[in-house]
């Protein structure tokens, strides 16, 4: 639930939740007052409860006492002359301090003993008294008691008519409103301050924890450390898109600082392997110069030979440099690619007629053999240029390594193969050399590594033949991987997307 329903949702509980709890008190309130009647049996007695119940049970007494004699009255009208009688039921309504005036002819016939000891002008002012509206009882104060009155015509028995005015000591009914009225008031606001308290405390803690949790994890930033996650709970409002956010950002930054960590420990070790690989050929070049300056090369033919040598290693170097500068470029995604359509099986079949050719043009005997297992042509984008300079290589990669007499590589180039997909080509070229360790395969197409720890540069190389092709084969959108038999050869293949012409009828 997004932040902005709970807010509303608090909202509207803060209006509806307190009427509740308020009707709720007060309906408890009023069972406690009539608990008597309804049968309700309070588990606590509150002592204010218990005087509204009181003062209520009187006002019931004395409603009671009024309605019994007015229908007695209307009923027998020689009760309205009955001394003995009147006098009873005088001292009853004394009991709930009550009483009742009997006027006959303008004259009091009789006075209960609750109003007996007024002056007469007096007790006929307030009888007198007016209602303040149409709908309520008159009422008037006497002393420190407030009084109502209802006033009733008669008829006596002689035929005269007259007036019962009934008199009820209200001053604990209104006792009791003055108590009703607090209990109400503090009713409505224990309501309101404890329902606002608890949404109150509730939904800020859903938003304040998720934020704290944001600033621990934001500290930890701050200090340089990626490495404590997020702690919060999976939400779906915005807090949770922030937290999830938040998260995202620190692995995306500590991967780009373990990628810049890494980038700066593979310079070092660009550095380091460049001074390795050119102190060979540098230190060799020096010692050639040495020999000719100190005049230990004395005959023509020991000059021409150092001299070879001088242009050897410089040549060596110089394909060194070449090889880094086109390296550095692959790797920056600087070297631009012109990709056209190729038919590989021309391709390979041309690059294994050349290396025939050059074989047989020079003193090692190389077999060259090409393969195509599928027997479905394969057609594929790539850069010619930069396709051939892949396959040579891997070509001279195997050729510098052979060590035996009759050198043999086996190009093939497969539309079945196990690792061609239906939209993949595999390219394979195998040679019989020494093979290589099963520890050291899967690092051959990292730069300058060489399986020979010494890292002799004895058979030459710059050692990123091999991260070149790699390079080259992941910008055409395939993988390159190797296989080898340690004294039987090695196979090292790559695999290129199969090119989709578009037809009248559709893709073919």
């Amino acid at each position: 639930m997004s932040i902005r329903l709970k807010l509303l949702f608090s909202y509207i509980a803060m209006i509806l939740v307190p009427v509740v709890l308020f009707v709720m008190a007060m309906l408890v309130i009023v069972a406690m007052v009539f608990s008597e009647k309804i049968g309700f049996d309070p588990p606590i007695k509150l002592e204010a409860v218990e005087k509204m119940k009181a003062y209520h049970s009187m006002a019931e007494e004395q409603d009671r006492h009024f309605s019994g004699l007015s229908y007695l009255f209307d009923y027998d009208a020689r009760l309205l002359e009955d001394v003995a009688y009147l006098r009873r039921i005088g001292e009853e309504l004394q009991k709930v301090e009550a009483a009742v005036v009997i006027e006959k002819g303008g004259a009091f016939a009789y006075v209960s003993p609750l109003m007996a000891n007024l002056d007469r002008a007096e007790l006929l002012g307030m009888l007198r008294t007016e209602p303040e509206d149409e709908w309520s009882n008159p009422e008037f104060a006497l002393g420190e008691r407030d009084y109502t009155l209802s006033r009733e015509e008669v008829a006596f028995k002689d035929g005269r008519t007259g007036s019962v005015y009934y008199i009820a000591d209200i001053t604990k009914s209104n006792e009791m409103i003055h108590l009703f009225f607090p209990i109400v008031a503090l009713s409505l606001i224990g309501a309101v301050v404890l329902t606002n308290g608890l949404l109150t405390y509730f939904v800020s803690r859903s938003i304040l924890r998720p934020i704290k949790a944001l600033k621990q994890a934001a500290e930890h930033i701050k200090e340089g450390d990626l490495e404590h996650p997020l702690q919060m709970k999976k939400r779906r409002d915005e807090l949770g898109r922030l937290g999830s956010a938040f998260e995202e950002m620190r692995l995306r930054l500590k991967e780009s600082i373990r990628v810049q960590l890494q980038v700066e420990e593979d310079r070092k070790e660009l550095i380091s392997s460049i001074s390795h690989d050119l102190k060979t050929p540098i230190t060799a070049i020096t010692g050639c110069a040495d020999i000719m300056r100190d005049g230990i090369a004395d005959t023509p033919e020991k000059q021409l030979k150092y001299i070879n040598m001088i242009h050897r290693k410089a040549a060596d170097m110089d394909r060194m440099i070449d090889e880094l500068f086109l390296f550095s470029k692959l790797d920056l995604k600087k070297l631009p690619f012109t990709f056209v359509t190729v038919d590989l099986t021309a391709f390979l079949a041309d690059c294994a007629e050349e290396l025939r050719l050059q074989s047989q043009a020079g003193s090692d005997r190389l077999d060259v053999v090409f393969e195509h297992s599928g027997g479905e042509p394969a057609i594929a984008m790539a850069d010619r240029e930069k396709l051939g300079r892949a396959i040579m290589n891997i070509v001279e990669n195997s050729l510098k390594h052979m060590d035996k007499p009759e050198k043999r590589l086996t190009f093939k180039l497969a539309t079945d193969s196990v690792e061609a997909r239906a939209d993949m080509v595999a390219v394979s070229i195998a040679d019989n050399g020494p093979g290589i360790e099963r520890e050291a395969l899967p690092r051959i197409f990292e730069r300058f590594y060489r399986a020979d720890e010494a890292r002799t540069s004895e058979r030459g190389g710059s050692g990123l033949g091999l991260a070149i092709v790699k390079q080259i084969i992941e910008e055409h959108g395939g993988r390159v991987w190797a296989e080898s038999i340690v004294g039987s050869g090695t196979v090292i293949s790559f695999s290129l997307p199969i090119h989709v012409e578009d037809t009248p009828g559709g893709p073919q």
